[in-house]
């Protein structure tokens, strides 16, 4: 059975690459596709092949759930080069893997939450304790100046946006103050714009590398590309988007030096979800020792059968694996 990504990445991939390869002719398509009532929807369906056994439940949840979302669920299932489903491609078997992958995003936000939290924390405390509450105004801490510029910029952009009560309070004392230190404004600053003031952060900084060893690595360059690809993760997951099934296009980096206690084979392919989640367990284990993810997302695989981890990057055989223990 066949695992990509679904058409509708295909076709925008297709159409970049037209771009990029400078094609003499224009791509001028026109969508001419109408909108298909509910009952339509199941009858085009069960006419590529997939076969639906109760289709009051599958009205359900076309009406809840969308064609166009599920059907990115239905695309491992086509028989390229037809828009046919492979034989005996069943509707619940479709739908397992959307519940699947619904549960697998509330566990994996979960997870990252504790360990933005952390983060948060630590580009608050170790860089304010080395330089003071007001050190990321100072671009002497700072790689590219430019960028530092904008990246004030956009703080200020949400401190000023923000409601929060104690937002408010700052102000109406310290009225002649401009910004609130670092252990207000960050309060408020999204784990995006965080992940880049770290990123920007010079490598001689001491703070970079204290807060990179708080989460157990001692290569801040590594660290800096876990936590991009998390903040990428994480906007997955708060968008409700596919998880499952997913290349990556922000990749945590391959660690070279692997710490004492890490999984037995690192995987050739660190654009899948399985080498972002070792990363993520990593840093987890640092910050909530007691955490039960590993037990969670075992009784999820176990609960979903029908989901092959092969196509999110697991090894067949992940379960032994002392690491996932």
């Amino acid at each position: 059975m066949p695992y990509a990504e679904n058409d509708h990445a295909r076709q925008a991939s297709a159409v970049r690459h037209a771009q990029i390869g400078g094609l003499s002719y224009v791509l001028n398509m026109k969508y001419i596709k109408p909108s298909l009532p509910i009952a339509d929807q199941i009858k085009h369906l069960e006419g590529r092949g997939l076969v639906i056994s109760d289709h009051a439940k599958a009205a359900h949840y076309l009406s809840n759930i969308s064609y166009y979302r599920l059907s990115a669920y239905l695309y491992p299932y086509r028989q390229l080069p037809t828009d046919n489903y492979v034989t005996g491609t069943t509707f619940d078997e479709v739908l397992d893997h959307y519940l699947f992958d619904r549960e697998f995003r509330l566990l994996v936000f979960d997870a990252v939450e504790r360990v933005e939290i952390a983060f948060r924390t630590q580009l608050i405390y170790q860089p304010s304790n080395l330089y003071g509450p007001f050190w990321f105004l100072d671009p002497a801490h700072f790689g590219d100046r430019t960028r530092w510029a904008e990246q004030v910029k956009k703080i200020d952009e949400e401190v000023a946006r923000s409601g929060e009560v104690f937002i408010k309070h700052f102000f109406a004392k310290y009225s002649s103050e401009k910004r609130p230190p670092a252990w207000i404004s960050f309060e408020v600053a999204s784990l995006g714009l965080l992940s880049r003031l770290y990123n920007n952060l010079k490598f001689s900084s001491p703070a970079k590398k204290h807060i990179a060893n708080h989460f157990g690595l001692s290569e801040p360059r590594v660290f800096q590309s876990w936590i991009r690809s998390m903040t990428y993760v994480r906007n997955i997951c708060a968008h409700h988007s596919r998880l499952w099934n997913r290349t990556l296009t922000e990749t945590p980096k391959l660690i070279q030096k692997p710490p004492s206690f890490w999984v037995n084979t690192t995987p050739p392919a660190n654009d899948k979800i399985y080498y972002f989640l070792c990363c993520l367990v990593h840093m987890l284990r640092q910050v909530n020792p007691q955490s039960s993810f590993i037990k969670r997302l075992r009784a999820l695989f176990e609960k979903y059968t029908v989901v092959d981890c092969r196509t999110m990057g697991f090894p067949i055989d992940w379960k032994d694996d002392p690491y996932w223990k």
